[in-house]
């Protein structure tokens, strides 16, 4: 009776991640159509979103610590637990970053630059990356997982190159954008989007019973 309580409450904390990861998603989905459509979005909205991330996140953790207080889980439980507890901040974490984003995208005048090109490439991958994150826990998948965190390597690689393309423009261009530095601060928004995510999937590999190194 008591590990049958013990693990609904485990899948109840598994659900609470993926919604708070989907309502994290829900706010890098306005910054995708930011970048696609060149469709405003209103900021009250956005903030609205990541508030409720982040009280769904204080929420999280202390179920969490509730959890571990009141019952005896085994190992493996306790891997999981503390998994989750610290996939809570990063989602959250990237929750934060994309409202950010979706903000000083909003505001961005250079929708036809190259670089903007770059970001769109950076945002469409730390989507996948988050949806990987959660789809390797919901799974207990290890190679998905894996492969998530792999995945962070494209991210830095565009960000290197989105780097490269605004100096590039600095240097030849007869009147350089004046919003080519906010191209830059959004690209190191997103660099840290793909961490987050990465550090995700490296829960979930403890999750699964990997070790973290």
């Amino acid at each position: 009776m008591v590990r049958i309580r013990l693990e609904r409450e485990l899948n109840e904390l598994r659900n609470d991640i993926i919604t708070v990861g989907s309502w994290t998603d829900d706010v890098l989905q306005m910054a995708s159509t930011i970048f696609q459509d060149g469709d405003s979005v209103p900021y009250k909205e956005v903030d609205e979103a990541v508030r409720r991330i982040v009280s769904a996140k204080r929420k999280l953790e202390e179920n969490c610590l509730r959890l571990l207080a009141s019952e005896q889980p085994l190992a493996s439980d306790f891997r999981l637990v503390s998994a989750i507890f610290k996939m809570a901040s990063h989602v959250k974490r990237i929750g934060e970053l994309a409202g950010a984003l979706v903000e000083l995208a909003d505001e961005s005048e250079m929708r036809s630059d190259p670089a903007w090109n770059i970001l769109e490439d950076m945002l469409a991958e730390g989507r996948d990356m988050l949806h990987g994150a959660l789809r390797s826990l919901v799974r207990f998948d290890m190679d998905l997982a894996q492969s998530t965190i792999d995945r962070d390597d494209v991210v830095d690689q565009l960000f290197r190159q989105l780097r490269e393309e605004i100096i590039r423009e600095l240097r030849e261009g007869d009147s350089p954008d004046p919003l080519l530095p906010d191209a830059l601060l959004m690209g190191k928004f997103l660099e840290k989007i793909g961490d987050h995510a990465a550090s995700s999937a490296e829960w979930v590999l403890f999750a699964i019973g990997d070790r973290r190194e």
